[in-house]
C-alpha cells in the first residue's frame, strides 16, 4: 500500500512541478483548462507508470541495488518504496520529454 501511495505521490509531484516551472505564470491554475491542454500526456504517462509500478510490485520481481557501483554501502533503502516513488516522478520526466522531442520533430517536419 504505502508503495501505491509513494506512486501517485511521485506522479502528482512531477506534475506540480511541471505546473511550477511553467513559462507562462500571469493566469491563475485553472484546472479545466490544465487538463485539457495536458490530457492526453497525463494519461500516457499514468498508463505508462502505472504498467512498470505493477512490474516492480511483482513478487518476482528482485532488486538487487548491492551490486551498484555508485551505491553507498552505508545506505539501506527499501527498494520497492524508493522505486515506486522515483518511477511515479521519473516516469513522468521520460514520457514527457518524449513527446516534447515527438512534437519538435513534428513541427520542424511540417512545410510551411
Amino acid at each position: 500500500m504505502k508503495a501505491w501511495i509513494l506512486f501517485f505521490i511521485g506522479t502528482l509531484a512531477y506534475f506540480l512541478n511541471r505546473y511550477i516551472n511553467r513559462k507562462e505564470k500571469k493566469p491563475g491554475f485553472d484546472f479545466k483548462y490544465w487538463f485539457k491542454d495536458n490530457w492526453p500526456e497525463l494519461l500516457f504517462t499514468f498508463l505508462f507508470d502505472l504498467a512498470a509500478i505493477i512490474i516492480l510490485l511483482d513478487p518476482d520481481t528482485v532488486i538487487d541495488v548491492t551490486k551498484l557501483e555508485w551505491f553507498p554501502v552505508w545506505l539501506v533503502l527499501p527498494v520497492k518504496l524508493a522505486g515506486s516513488f522515483l518511477l511515479g516522478f521519473g516516469g513522468g520526466w521520460a514520457v514527457y520529454t518524449v513527446f516534447k522531442k515527438k512534437a519538435k520533430y513534428a513541427s520542424e517536419k511540417k512545410p510551411d
